[in-house]
């Protein structure tokens, strides 16, 4: 994304991530990861917080350390772009309620390359164009957007979970992952096939989500 550099002001978001993240990645990755601001800026506030002497072990030529910092930068972002989602829609031709839970990332369309590595790391999902055209055509200053998406059951199961379980949340997305990872792994056990029962427990699992995303305010 080509941003002015300097001028973009730090979120609080933002930096609750960097205190994380700083910790352990390369500076080239935070620079792709927070790519508003100059090398420079995101030094600066590496300093500020306290975090650059604790960067000093960090050792960029391990295999093993390459591995982990990779499996925490996707973890960071994550904590910023992505989104756990589950919703309810009806079958048209049996009129039967199903659950669709899945894992999405959406970027501006020239950041594809950031999710065809999130891709390629997780090694399942597809990458998706969002058209923003209707928002220009209104005068909205909009760019189309990329988004990466899982929704196969077990994809999630397999591939997506572990690497969360392993590289675990710390804003507050965490909470969403909680809940969204319970609906995951009752699909699993239940094949799918969703008694009364088992559709009032996913119901429930739907209102959590989305309450859990409330502003908790300052």
């Amino acid at each position: 994304m080509n941003y002015p550099k300097n001028r973009s002001k730090w979120t609080q978001s933002e930096l609750d991530i960097l205190k994380v993240v700083g910790k352990y990645l390369p500076i080239e990755i935070l620079c792709a990861s927070f790519n508003k601001h100059s090398r420079s800026s995101i030094l600066s506030k590496l300093h500020d917080t306290g975090i650059k002497k604790e960067r000093r072990n960090i050792i960029t030529n391990s295999d093993k350390y390459t591995n982990m910092s990779l499996g925490n930068y996707i973890s960071g972002f994550v904590d910023g772009e992505g989104c756990f989602g589950c919703r309810k829609y009806i079958l048209k031709r049996d009129n039967s309620e199903r659950y669709i839970i899945e894992f999405r990332i959406a970027l501006r369309g020239d950041d594809k390359l950031i999710l065809e590595q999130i891709q390629k790391y997780f090694n399942c999902g597809k990458l998706f164009k969002r058209s923003t055209e209707s928002q220009r055509l209104k005068g909205i200053n909009a760019k189309d957007q990329v988004e990466y998406r899982v929704a196969n059951t077990f994809d999630l199961w397999t591939k997506v979970v572990p690497h969360f379980d392993k590289y675990p949340l710390r804003a507050k997305k965490k909470r969403d992952y909680i809940t969204w990872r319970k609906a995951v792994e009752y699909s699993i056990n239940c094949n799918r096939r969703y008694s009364p029962t088992d559709r009032q427990f996913m119901d429930s699992l739907i209102i959590e989500l989305r309450e859990g995303r409330g502003w908790d305010g300052l």
